[in-house]
Formats: structure tokens, sequence, C-alpha cells
């Protein structure tokens, strides 16, 4: 095609729609390529609405330097002997916030949050609910759902009371739901003991048990370890790092937050996957967002069956 051919006088939309006409259709991206489009907008995405709400959290936190002085009077609390009793601070946000011996986190009008206990233990509050610390080891849930999870069994496992009877541990994952009718305490992992005005009860992982407002147990079912029970604490599950880390470690880590078992459709998988390492940025996303984008630049997918997740080999579309 000749110079004077591929002139086109800019004026002439007939002439423009004939040049693009004679140009043709241009070939589809390899689905490679256009999965990893998908994941880097994914990604920029993410970081857009984490900045849009870090700026909002550093309004308020500006408005409430104003009168902080007299906040933070009012809130502290003084452990005997004069020592401020720190016990936990929140991974929301790029510093947190750190909570006192005595102070209660209120989210009545928030969204829900992230406690890292200094002890390595985790506390997932839904909003609208409303925690008190009362010891560094013990905590009371007024209002709302909070999940625990702890992996090591610690020396000393968190005491959670409740108007209606108090749960602990014996290193495990659950959740308590109260309300002004009933309490129920779904077991994720491990073993929980529920002790109540009526009667002291313990439960193994997969067991959901509903207390009346006396303390009696008037209800036992199984429950899953994933699906509509949890779905609330895996939306608040703290974000996740990749860079340097093997992509079994990553894909291990997504089935233990979701409930779930991983396996391999053949036994050279595992190896595979344990030595590629990954790079990329910190992942803000739903837990069935990341596990995509894990595996999206690998020659590997996920198919998700029940408690299972199951790698293999990506299957290619055809052309």
């Amino acid at each position: 095609m000749s110079e004077a051919d591929t002139r086109v006088d800019d004026t002439d939309p007939d002439a423009l729609r004939q040049l693009l006409e004679r140009a043709g259709r241009r070939p589809e991206p390899p689905v490679e390529i256009r999965d990893a489009v998908y994941l880097s907008t994914l990604v920029a995405w993410q970081d857009s609405t984490r900045r849009r709400r870090n700026v909002r959290l550093t309004a308020w936190a500006l408005a409430a330097s104003v009168v902080g002085v007299a906040i933070v009077l009012a809130l502290m609390w003084r452990a005997p002997g004069g020592e401020l009793g720190a016990v936990v601070a929140t991974s929301d946000g790029p510093a947190g916030i750190s909570l006192r011996i005595g102070e209660t986190l209120d989210l009545s009008s928030q969204s829900g949050r992230v406690l890292e206990l200094t002890s390595g233990q985790q506390l997932r509050l839904a909003s609208g609910s409303r925690l008190r610390f009362v010891a560094s080891d013990r905590a009371r849930l007024e209002a709302g759902r909070v999940y625990f999870a702890s992996q090591d069994g610690p020396d000393r496992p968190l005491r959670l009371d409740t108007p209606l009877g108090t749960v602990s541990d014996v290193g495990t994952r659950y959740s308590v739901e109260l309300s002004p009718r009933d309490l129920r305490v779904r077991v994720r992992d491990g073993r929980v003991r529920v002790n109540t005005s009526a009667q002291i009860t313990e439960a193994d992982s997969g067991v959901e048990l509903r207390f009346d407002a006396t303390g009696q147990e008037v209800g036992r079912r199984p429950v899953a370890r994933h699906g509509d029970d949890w779905r609330w604490v895996d939306a608040l599950a703290p974000p996740m790092a990749l860079d340097g880390r093997p992509l079994l470690d990553v894909l291990e880590q997504i089935a233990y937050e979701s409930g779930r078992q991983l396996s391999f459709a053949d036994t050279t998988l595992r190896g595979e996957c344990e030595r590629i390492e990954l790079h990329g940025p910190v992942l803000d996303l739903s837990l069935g967002d990341r596990l995509f984008a894990v595996l999206v630049t690998t020659g590997f997918e996920a198919v998700e069956n029940g408690d299972m997740i199951l790698i293999r080999r990506r299957t290619m579309a055809p052309p």
C-alpha cells in the first residue's frame, strides 16, 4: 500500500472509515497476556481503593486531633502500678491504632476491623460489634460477631466473655455471634469450651452450638468450614504479602484462610509450586480473587469443589 493510499483527509469521516476497513481486525492477544492485563487492572483498582480509604482515615484522624488530648485521657485506663496495659493493635491502615485494657472498641456505625493481638492471636469483628478488653487474655463481646484465630494453642488462651457465657479456645478458629435472643458458637478448627451459668459445653471442628438467653444449650448442628456462614469472616481477611514467597506457601495460606484443603492433580505439581517464587504487590482482594491473582501468570489453574481446592495444569482455551 503506497503512501498515497494511506493518506487520509481527517475532515472526511468516510475516508477514515474506509481506511479502518482496509486495515482489518487486529488479532486477539494470547490468553496469558489478557489475564495479566486483567490482573494489573485489578491490582491498580485495589491500590486506588486503598488510597481513598487511607485519605478518609487521615481526614478522620485530623479531625480527631482537635480534641485528641481529651479523648486520650477519657479512654486510657491505668493498670496497677501506673503502667498502661496495651494489649492489641489493629491492622486497619498503615499504622493502626492501639487499644488498652478497659477500652471499648465500638463498631456500631463503622465497618469491620481486624485486631492483631500481641500474643499472635487474631480477632475479626463484624460491623455493628462492640468489644472490650478486661485483661490481656480476656475480652467481653457486648454485641455483634467476632471471629477468633489461633494456630499454635497459646499457653494463655484468650477467654471471650458474653452476657450468656464464656468461650475459650484450645488452639482453634471459631466465631461467636451474640443477639438478644441467643448465642451461637461455630468451630472452624480445633476445639472450644463454652461455660455458661447453666452448663459447661465443648465442641470440635465442624460444629455449631446455640444457647438461649438462660445459657442452656438448645441446638447443636454440623457446620461447614467454608461457605455462607464464614463469608463475613473471609471478607475481613488481612492483606496478603506475595513478594519473595513460594507459590505453594501462598496457596496453602489461601486454602487455610477459606477453611478448605489444598490438593494437586498429579504428584509433580506440588514440587513445582514450591519452586516458583512470586513477586508482586500486597493483595487486598477477596479470597477468591487472590486465588486467581497468584495463578494467572503461572501455568496452573484452580478448581474449587466443596471443601477442596484442586490445583492442576491450565487447560488452554481453543483458538
